[in-house]
């Protein structure tokens, strides 16, 4: 994972990512041909229960299409290609109550016509349990 950003449970957010090929430029939008994402609890296996808000949680599944469906933009803002989740509060749903943090993971690969390999993009988010935390801190 490149980076692990801070969501509060059961809040929206929102995640972008700029979508580049294998020689660093950017994928046109009228490129892309498929975006599919993968969204699951990391500290429990990857199976399909495993799945957060339906987004395809099983290692071998299809994913989600995301590919301007589901919460998720992809457009040409200036001369970047930028892939938008609108992340909803199911989506930064904690699993475990028993918790005061869990780490969730972003999987997410982008077909294109641009010659090259799928891009393929890791991102994980620290869920906090705003519940557990109060309780904690009293």
């Amino acid at each position: 994972m490149k980076t692990i950003q801070r969501l509060d449970e059961a809040e929206s957010f929102k995640h972008t990512v700029y979508l580049i090929d294998d020689t660093d430029t950017m994928i046109g939008a009228a490129n892309i041909t498929g975006a599919r994402m993968w969204y699951y609890n990391l500290e429990e296996d990857e199976s399909a229960d495993n799945a957060i808000n339906g987004r395809g949680g099983a290692a071998g599944s299809a994913g989600q299409d995301v590919a301007g469906v589901n919460n998720c933009t992809i457009a040409d803002v200036g001369s970047k290609t930028v892939f938008t989740w609108n992340g909803q509060p199911a989506d930064a749903a904690f699993r475990d109550q028993t918790k005061t943090t869990e780490l969730h993971k972003m999987k997410l690969q982008v077909t294109h016509t641009q010659g090259g390999s799928p891009f393929n993009y890791n991102e994980g988010f620290r869920v906090v349990n705003l519940g557990k935390l109060i309780q904690t801190e009293s």
